[in-house]
């Protein structure tokens, strides 16, 4: 059986079908006319009789139809078949019948055919076929988008099912760019590799994607649309005769568009339009989910890693405070030990109350229960009052701090704490991200109604891909073991909140890692009134920390400690050399292998997260030094699994968390084994 092949004619098949006419004839043996019947007229008997379907018809077709009455004329058997032929110039689809012709002894002596044109019919059936295989591929693309990971992959293979259906030959899927200033191509297919280059970046409102994205409204372009049309153009230079454009979005959110052209067909009719926007509604709906579930994975990350930062970070001061406790109770009243001891155990508290602060502020803002107590205050006084916060931290890492202020008075209607709180902490990143011997800067600038405050650096910097969620809440926390930075991370999310509370903004900047911040405030200011500026100042460098030389007597245990918490370092040799062992006591890892050339250590009790070399790195230096090996101790306020297997790898011989108890100390170094040779 033959069959029409041919696009979509966008008929209705619902409507009504008029009833074909039949035509009627009769042939003889010889396959010649004897009589006809033809409603329409079209072919008058005189004209018909005596000739056969070769003189009626083309070869091809006479050929077709003369082999089916040959077949009747040999059987007997009536036959029937559906055939495309040429008539009245047009070819068109006909159900022929033909039937013997018998005398009245039986014998064949002809036969009788009828025809029905049912072209209407053969096209109808074909829209039928068309609209439920469209509505098979949607249902297809609804369950396969709505359940992939990787919606630009399966659109890639959507789109070569949607060719084939629609005739389509081009498609392009562009993206919102992460900053959100223009669109990116993020998938295409059809497209030459110069066309890609040349279409990877689109402005907002440029035809004619950016026209759908800036408009949120679908472009539909026929091989109709006038040659002055401000998109056609654009749609020509691709040799595109129609295109189909849809913004997609989702939940008000515009995450991009989705369009798809054709080569060959002049105009797509309102079905292929209509199932095509439902396929970018679909394109739109995954991305929105993929993203939301990413967002939720990002999340649950980041809540981990902010859990065992702040476990990291309660250690730490609990470590000395534990080993000061030890100290205390073993000690014989030395009162240079009690007032050292004493020192170290205030300082971590005040340590462990600055940590409980900032998480309960946090909680505070998140909850609305925070109040702003604002007053008219001079800037220069909240200025002040962050220096006196922080000037410490300057001091200990030689940086020099430059504080510019205009002349002219400046007051502001603020919380005069929260706002001190703000600078503090972003003057406290400022002074722990930068190398030793840096550079800040405080600078102040009044704008038209508002105040611009910006603290930058020469520090770390930002990477990119942190830059616009810096301000987010356990997504600025670093576990890098490389750099010297206690504190939980909040400090910008209440930097954050507290400025748009105060009806102001913050922005952060950075040129990427290694080249420094720049964070930049804007508050509404009350006032101008002019006055002197306090000059700047370039704080003191402190030299570094040196180590404790060795203690005096003889212990059974040679123990090396390794913190770059001077606090807890020294608190825990103390009590190491308490317990009847020789001690040394350095901050960092470098210090740690230059001293186990004149102190060679039976124990290492060593800190991980130091900066400029980590202890993993450390350990890993001791062993492949070779010869007598001590046992390496980790000593650390990071507990989770993959810290101790990372640390087994690195060589370490045991793993204990911050922080260690008298008893327990004293335990392993009674345990400790002879010093072996690797």
């Amino acid at each position: 059986m033959e069959y029409l092949h041919g696009g979509f004619l966008g008929r209705s098949a619902a409507r009504a079908l008029p009833v074909s006419s039949v035509f009627v004839s009769m042939q003889d043996l010889e396959l010649r006319y004897t009589w006809i019947r033809d409603p329409d007229n079209a072919l008058r008997e005189e004209d018909v009789v005596g000739k056969t379907d070769e003189d009626l018809l083309g070869s091809e077709d006479a050929a077709r139809l003369a082999a089916i009455k040959k077949e009747v004329l040999a059987s007997g058997r009536p036959q029937r078949r559906e055939l495309m032929l040429t008539f009245r110039g047009a070819r068109r689809w006909f159900d022929i019948g033909v039937h013997p012709e018998r005398s009245a002894d039986g014998h064949i002596v002809g036969v009788l055919c009828t025809a029905v044109d049912i072209t209407e019919q053969k096209r109808s059936a074909q829209v039928l076929r068309q609209r439920a295989q469209r509505l098979a591929l949607l249902y297809e693309a609804a369950a396969g988008l709505l359940a992939t990971g990787d919606p630009m992959r399966f659109l890639e293979q959507l789109f070569a099912k949607l060719a084939v259906l629609f005739d389509l030959d081009v498609y392009a899927h562009y993206a919102v760019a992460s900053d959100g200033s223009c669109l990116r191509l993020a998938a295409s297919g059809g497209l030459s590799e110069g066309q890609r280059q040349a279409m990877a970046r689109v402005a907002f409102g440029q035809p004619p994607c950016g026209a759908v994205a800036a408009t949120r409204r679908p472009i539909i372009v026929s091989d109709s649309a006038e040659g002055d049309d401000f998109v056609a153009p654009s749609i020509r230079s691709l040799g595109l005769r129609s295109y189909v454009c849809h913004p997609l979005i989702a939940g008000g959110e515009l995450f991009g568009t989705l369009a798809f052209g054709s080569q060959t067909v002049a105009e797509h009719t309102q079905e292929s339009v209509g199932l095509l926007r439902a396929v970018s509604d679909l394109v739109a709906l995954a991305i929105a989910r993929q993203r939301a579930e990413q967002s939720l994975r990002d999340a649950d990350r980041r809540k981990d890693l902010f859990l065992a930062t702040l476990a990291h970070e309660l250690r730490n001061p609990l470590a000395p405070l534990r080993s000061g406790i030890d100290l205390l109770q073993a000690s014989t009243h030395d009162p240079g030990t009690i007032s050292i001891t004493l020192e170290v155990m205030e300082r971590q508290v005040k340590q462990l109350t600055r940590l409980v602060d900032d998480l309960l502020e946090v909680s505070r803002i998140t909850q609305g229960r925070l109040e702003l107590r604002k007053s008219r205050v001079a800037l220069d006084t909240i200025v002040e009052s962050a220096l006196e916060q922080t000037r410490a931290l300057f001091d200990e890492a030689g940086h020099e701090l430059v504080i510019e202020l205009p002349e002219e008075r400046i007051e502001l209607d603020a919380d005069p704490v929260r706002l001190a709180q703000v600078l503090a902490n972003l003057l406290s990143n400022a002074a722990k991200y930068t190398p030793a011997g840096g550079h800040v800067r405080l600078g102040v600038k009044l704008g038209e109604g508002h105040v611009v405050i910006v603290v930058s650096d020469d520090g770390i910097g930002i990477p990119a891909e942190k830059l616009e969620r810096v301000f987010e809440m356990f997504e600025q926390i670093d576990r890098s073991f490389e750099r010297n930075s206690s504190g939980l991370g909040l400090g910008l999310t209440l930097v954050k909140s507290l400025i748009e509370m105060h009806g102001g903004s913050v922005e952060a900047h950075s040129e990427g890692l290694g080249r420094g911040s720049t964070f930049t405030i804007k508050v509404p200011a009350v006032a101008r009134e002019g006055r002197e500026a306090p000059s700047g100042a370039a704080v003191n460098a402190v030299g570094p920390v040196e180590p404790s030389g060795s203690p005096t007597g003889a212990g059974r245990c040679r123990v090396l400690i390794v913190d770059d918490n001077v606090d807890a370092g020294e608190v825990l040799g103390r009590l190491v050399t308490l317990l009847g062992h020789e001690t040394c006591v350095v901050s960092s890892g470098a210090e740690a292998l230059e001293s186990m050339s004149s102190f060679v250590p039976d124990v290492v009790l060593l800190d991980i997260g130091m900066p400029g070399m980590n202890g993993y790195e450390v350990a890993r230096r001791i062993r492949a030094r070779g010869g007598t090996q001590p046992l390496l101790v980790a000593l650390t306020g990071w507990g989770q699994a993959k810290d101790k297997a990372r640390a087994a790898e690195a060589g370490f011989d045991r793993y204990l968390v911050k922080p260690i108890g008298r008893e327990a100390l004293q335990k392993l170094l009674a345990a400790a084994p002879t010093p072996t040779t690797a």
